[in-house]
């Protein structure tokens, strides 16, 4: 694309001038880069027709554009001949140069500079309206502005697209054909239209829902695959003598001739399969005076192939609805993967001349095969069939740079003859036989899950019409006399076991399937690609960020390697376009999780470690709103451990719907207070008490508990009288007996999510607290031993569970167990012990001076941010705005 960028720089350059004398054209020619712009000038210069320079300038940009040489239009009746080209013999679009400069001359009749010539399109509009009789679409330009004419502009003369030429050929450049460029520039409503009024045309023609074989020639003709007007032709050169055998004669012997026809120019045989029937033909064509019908009902030209399948598949009533991107996405990221990389390595190979290594990666790209699992008719087949040719002739292009240095012959020497040989053997010189090995080896359907003959047939007819697109000199008007051509199309006639697994796996599964059988679906596509191959597939969004579906994040997030990620809405049902390895995740791995229809540019670069270190219950994929959340997350949580992991337990207490027996109005003898959440605040803990719970009886029951939480962890074989024994004994406390951290999860504010306090010992805490246990204990082989934690810890922690930024992470994330709050770690350095000691120290005096509250919490949420989870100044001040009012 150099030589489109230097085009559009010198575009510009000759569009800034609406006059040029003798020498400053001269000056221009100078200053100009692109050599067909020179020439140009010095054509108008030495007084050369500037029709005839034109024509010479248009012929060398399309080249240079599309990479393809267009063929003169010569029919020299129409006045616009001697400037008109076809891209193609066959491709239904006519590009038109009219001159941008037209020469000025002095009193004497010499030249003496150029002027801007005005374009009157208004002017050609007979030409144009004979050249759309028999063309798609007619392009007008004077490299200025480009104008464009379809079909329309023969009822009411106006062009459909009106650019400058600079916006043509940014357009122009990611296409492959001026075809496509014309096709895309169509008004999105009007396809709308086309695809509403293709799909009741399928369901008119199509008796029985049996596909006609009538719509597949005229959609071809259309795009000039076969003959121009074949089937009018064809039907008035036989009718009068086939109507004196009857109506029914009439029409037998015209789909029998259309079907020879379509045998003996592209081996496509409908007489084989039974699924194949034309219904009445006199209903659709003829009218009771016999006169033809408009066979241009509509224009199939419009219809691309996704048009084409989706309305079969409406037929079919087995449509998913998914939008064009979609597809194209899930063809794009597969192709990408497997191929990008390796097709990069083939060129560069090329270019050091290490011709038996590109040889060797270039079989290794033969080898790639690619499965598609589920039912459709044809379009995934087509698009991934495209983008496959497509990364091959990459490398042909570049073979073809190469070779084109040495155009003389006595520079050819031995290794460009090497490279030669080998560009036949990678088989480019032959496109036919290239295009149906890639069907017939690379690209599979799962027969399986495809039993319906009708959808094969169809994908069959739009491998088809992809192939002849991709070469129609290849394909178009020959006899199919290459057996490798035969043998690829079998394919959507029997089904044909693959002999080994496949390198990658599409699939677009209805939602009811994925609800019904998700980590079934998943298991048996990854049984069926190799190890590091690939499966790209829809999911429902709902199934990958939450809910009941933990087996299935598992086996798809953490035993399998996710590469890509992409969000879209359908149907208002969020989906998930999904692109993963069959490989166990590395710690260096990455991937993308993207919105695809989001204003917003909110890619993110995602850790694959993190899936279960952010979520390790439940797996989940964590959707942040902005790169900086996830910057923020990130960082708190990598070489961080959590509270669990730290041996910090939390647990509940007393509950209202189990322990109401416990639970009095009113202080009495041997009671204890039973704060509840609502008592609770960061920092703070109101002395509004409204039940107390009678101690001895609560006691008991908790000892109760403790002891048989002991038994388990430590295998105790003792009695539980015995090992109350041992508490009395060793006059061991429990939790409640201590000054104790308690936290709430608050419901009244979207970025707070816990506020905690100090609970005073002999206190009780409702079910709504969850409290921090300072007992540990540790068995010896002849003792049992119990620790507490120190006051100073938890003066830390409860620091940590108000602070901003670990509130910021629960928020962010959507985490409510405080078990898997990242916990900072503490290096055994003074620094950090004097910083440790801060943080307590700060926590002490915001817990019992209040007034100081406001000034000390800001420096105690800084340090905490800061030195303990590394966040930069620009990260704590997007947490800050998540807090302060």
């Amino acid at each position: 694309m150099k030589k489109v960028a230097i085009i559009l720089r010198d575009i510009e350059k000759l569009n800034a001038n609406e006059s040029v004398s003798l020498a400053e054209n001269e000056e221009l020619i100078n200053y100009l880069s692109y050599t067909p712009f020179k020439q140009y000038l010095l054509c108008l210069k030495v007084g050369v027709k500037p029709e005839e320079a034109t024509a010479i300038l248009l012929k060398h940009i399309v080249e240079d554009l599309f990479e393809k040489t267009p063929f003169a239009e010569m029919r020299t009746h129409h006045t616009l001949g001697s400037t008109a080209l076809q891209e193609t013999v066959y491709q239904p679009v006519i590009l038109i140069g009219k001159p941008l400069f037209k020469m000025t001359r002095d009193e004497k009749g010499d030249i003496n500079g150029i002027k801007r010539d005005i374009l009157q399109y208004e002017n050609y509009k007979n030409a144009i309206s004979t050249y759309l009789n028999e063309n798609t679409y007619v392009i007008l330009t004077n490299f200025n502005e480009v104008l464009i004419f379809d079909k329309e502009a023969k009822h009411e003369f106006e062009p459909l697209q009106t650019l400058s030429f600079v916006a043509f050929m940014e357009v122009s450049k990611d296409k492959d054909s001026l075809f496509t460029t014309a096709q895309s520039l169509e008004k999105p409503p009007q396809q709308e239209v086309i695809l509403k009024q293709f799909t009741k045309t399928i369901q008119k023609l199509a008796g029985d829902k049996k596909i006609n074989e009538l719509l597949f020639c005229k959609f071809i003709e259309a795009h000039q695959l076969v003959p121009y007007q074949f089937l009018k032709q064809l039907f008035f050169e036989h009718k009068r003598i086939w109507e004196r055998q009857g109506e029914n004669f009439i029409f037998d012997k015209f789909t029998n001739t259309l079907s020879d026809w379509l045998i003996e120019h592209y081996a496509f045989n409908f007489s084989e399969n039974n699924s194949l029937d034309f219904p009445t033909f006199e209903k659709l064509f003829l009218a009771k005076t016999e006169k033809i019908k408009n066979f241009d009902d509509y224009d199939y030209y419009k219809i691309s192939e996704y048009t084409l399948c989706k309305a079969f598949e409406n037929l079919y009533e087995t449509n998913n609805n998914f939008p064009e991107e979609v597809y194209d996405k899930l063809c794009e990221v597969i192709v990408g993967q497997l191929f990008e990389n390796q097709v990069t390595k083939i060129i560069e190979s090329i270019e050091k001349g290490n011709l038996k290594k590109a040889k060797q990666l270039f079989g290794e790209v033969q080898k790639k095969t690619m499965i598609n699992s589920f039912i459709d008719t044809g379009l995934v087949f087509s698009k991934l069939l495209k983008l496959i040719f497509r990364q091959c002739q990459r490398i042909e292009k570049q073979i073809d740079i190469i070779l084109n240095e040495k155009q003389n012959l006595l520079d050819r020497d031995e290794n460009w003859n090497k490279l030669f040989s080998l560009k036949n053997e990678f088989g480019f010189d032959d496109l036919r036989k290239f295009i149906t090995n890639i069907i017939k080896n690379q690209l599979f359907i799962d027969f399986a899950n495809s039993p319906n003959a009708q959808h094969l047939t169809v994908a069959r007819l739009t491998a088809y019409i992809t192939a002849i697109r991709l070469a129609p000199s290849a394909f178009a008007f020959r006899k199919p006399t290459p057996q490798e051509e035969r043998d690829a199309f079998k394919k959507f006639d029997m089904p044909t076991e693959p002999t080994s697994t496949f390198a990658a796996l599409v699939s677009m599964i209805q939602l009811a399937d994925w609800k019904k059988e998700g980590k079934i679906l998943i298991s048996k596509f990854l049984s069926q690609v190799v190890d590091n191959g690939l499966l790209c597939f829809a999911i429902p969004a709902n199934l990958l960020f939450g809910g009941a579906e933990v087996a299935l994040r598992q086996l798809i997030l953490v035993e399998n390697t996710v590469k890509e990620i992409v969000i879209f809405e359908q149907n208002k049902i969020s989906w998930a376009l999904l692109t993963i390895q069959k490989k166990e995740v590395e710690k260096k791995d990455i991937f993308t999780l993207d919105y695809m229809h989001s204003l917003q540019e909110n890619k993110i670069n995602y850790a694959n470690s993190l899936i279960s270190g952010f979520s390790p219950d439940l797996f989940c994929i964590i959707k942040f709103n902005e790169t900086i959340d996830y910057q923020i997350c990130s960082k708190m949580r990598v070489g961080n451990s959590t509270f669990a992991e730290n041996g910090y337990l939390f647990k509940n207490e007393f509950k209202f719907s189990n322990d109401t027996t416990f639970f009095l109005r009113s202080a009495e003898e041997n009671t204890l207070p039973l704060y509840e959440g609502r008592a609770v605040d960061s920092y703070l803990l109101s002395d509004d008490v409204k039940y107390f719970v009678p101690k001895e009886k609560a006691h008991n029951q908790l000892l109760s508990k403790e002891i048989n939480t002991l038994k388990k962890e430590f295998g105790l074989s003792q009695k539980n009288y015995e090992i109350v024994g041992i508490f009395h004994e060793k006059e061991f406390l429990l939790d409640y007996q201590c000054e104790r951290l308690v936290v709430k999860k608050t419901l009244n504010d979207r970025h707070h999510i816990f506020a905690s306090t100090l609970l005073p010992a002999n206190a009780f805490a409702e079910g709504s607290l969850l409290y921090l246990s300072n007992l540990r204990y540790e068995k010896t082989n002849k003792d049992l031993i119990q620790n507490t934690l120190p006051k100073e810890e938890r003066l830390f922690l409860l620091a940590l569970l108000n602070s901003w930024v670990l509130n910021f992470y629960a928020a962010t994330i959507g985490l409510e167990d405080i078990s898997f709050l990242p916990l900072p770690k503490i290096k055994s350095d003074k620094g950090m012990a004097t910083i440790k000691e801060e943080i307590t120290e700060k926590a002490f005096q915001i817990l019992h001076h209040q007034d100081t509250n406001a000034e000390i919490r800001f420096a105690l949420e800084s340090q905490i941010a800061n030195a303990l989870y590394r966040l930069n100044d620009d990260e704590f001040a997007h947490v800050c705005k998540k807090f302060q009012r």
